[in-house]
Order: C-alpha cells, then structure tokens, then sequence
C-alpha cells in the first residue's frame, strides 16, 4: 500500500526504514485466505519524524475480517438461524 506523505516528497527527501503488515480474513468460494496489507514506514530526512500509511479499515471495527468474509458469515447466520427457527 502506497505511504500518501511520500506522493509528495522527492526519493531524497525520505528513508524507508520498515515496513507494517496488517492480515485480513478473506472467503473464496470453498476456501478461505490470509490477505496482508504491508505498508512501508518511511523517516522525512528534513524532520526526523515517523509516517506510516493507516492499515485498511475492517467492516467492522477491530476486525481482522474482510467484507467478503463479513457477508458471507452474516448470511449463513441469518440461513441458520432461519433453519432452526422454521425446520
């Protein structure tokens, strides 16, 4: 994932000195996947500071959930719970 403070710094003006990685549960039809997000950390060589793109936001908040999995769990939540209630 692109850092938005280095689009407007020339290559001389920041180091990149790491990276963060963030993981997001996904769902294929029939499986399920590890998506990770890395997002490099770069240090601005006029201010010594610190920047870091923000980790994709979840679906919902603290998640490690994508949407896709996020859907697909409430709509067979709903199924079973129908089931149960009416089978």
């Amino acid at each position: 994932m692109p850092n938005p403070e280095a689009h407007v710094l020339d290559p001389g003006q920041y180091e990149v000195i790491g990276e963060k990685a963030s993981y997001r549960l996904a769902q294929r039809q029939g499986s399920y996947v590890v998506l990770k997000y890395v997002r490099p950390v770069i240090k601005r060589n006029d201010t010594q500071t610190l920047h870091c793109a923000p980790a994709p936001s979840g679906v919902i908040e603290g998640s490690r959930a994508d949407a896709k999995f996020a859907s697909r769990s409430s709509s067979l939540a709903s199924t079973s719970t129908c089931s149960r209630r009416w089978g």
